[in-house]
């Protein structure tokens, strides 16, 4: 393969990713340095957003479904169980707050707060996916950097995403089953209460802990990588783990490029979708 001429900022971004870049070609995950206090403010943040939605009994008013999609995934919705865990999901968009205002939802300085914290991490989250992949760019001769600097806006399975996650500590959780995700580049900011695994395939029963410690952030490929790379870099299958009779907290960021004539709906079923059109049988 011939040689590619970095120009100032490719060298720049790929020298201090360069460990990082290496780890994501080599496992399909890799870690990244980030400020603990803005992870920190979010996660209490959610913590006191969730008290309050339980006391005033209002969780059902801050959700939202994003335009040509057939789910409600922005903002805070439950999952009462029906054979998987219990959990509240609080996803942000840097558009939600917008929206939750133009319909009238009322907020209180507690959750302006909250919001403020994680729309500042979400800022620097989509800094720092950026700098990843401007540095594998530069190192491996992808072109990711351009199309996810595109693809922040509103689009339909295809718009950059901050999670809060949170599971109470009731019988019977155990976390999330083996699976790939629908992005194209996860960052994982850590569990408290549980545990990310990372796996070498669906039935990898055993996995490798991989959860990041303070003032670090995991990052992996998520399912779209297939068509951004050619299939030359493949999604990480993972799951997690929550401690029994713990509460567990959890932030993840999914940072996406909207993938012309298709959309990801189910990262297994087009992750399947690629290798059929792809792989040669």
């Amino acid at each position: 393969m011939k040689e590619k001429v970095l120009n100032t900022e490719e060298v720049i971004m790929s020298n201090r990713y360069e460990e990082c870049v290496h780890g994501l070609a080599r496992d399909g995950y890799a870690y990244i340095d980030i400020d603990s206090d803005q992870v920190d403010a979010v996660r209490d943040g959610f913590k006191g957003f969730i008290e309050r939605r339980n006391v005033l009994g209002d969780d059902t008013r801050w959700a939202l479904q994003r335009p040509g999609e057939d789910e409600i995934d922005r903002g805070l919705w439950a999952r009462e169980g029906n054979g998987k865990d219990i959990k509240s999901v609080f996803h942000f968009d840097r558009d939600l707050v917008t929206d939750l205002c133009v319909q009238n939802r009322v907020m209180y300085t507690e959750d302006i707060s909250y919001f403020r914290a994680t729309a500042k991490l979400y800022k620097e989250l989509c800094v720092q996916a950026g700098r990843v992949l401007q540095a594998f760019d530069g190192l491996y001769e992808t072109r990711m950097y351009t199309p996810f600097l595109l693809s922040r806006n509103q689009q339909p399975y295809a718009t950059t995403t901050l999670r809060s996650l949170w599971y109470p500590p009731v019988v019977g959780q155990k976390g999330a089953k083996p699976h790939i995700d629908r992005g194209l580049l996860t960052i994982h900011l850590g569990d408290e209460g549980g545990h990310l695994l990372a796996l070498t395939n669906k039935d990898d029963s055993n996995g490798e802990p991989v959860s990041p410690v303070r003032g670090k952030a995991l990052v992996f490929w998520g399912v779209k990588v297939l068509w951004a790379t050619d299939g030359k870099f493949r999604p990480l299958w993972h799951s997690s783990v929550t401690d029994p009779g713990q509460e567990r907290f959890a932030l993840v960021q999914f940072n996406h490029i909207a993938i012309p004539g298709y959309e990801v709906r189910d990262a297994t079923k087009s992750c399947a979708d690629w290798d059929a059109r792809h792989i040669a049988k």
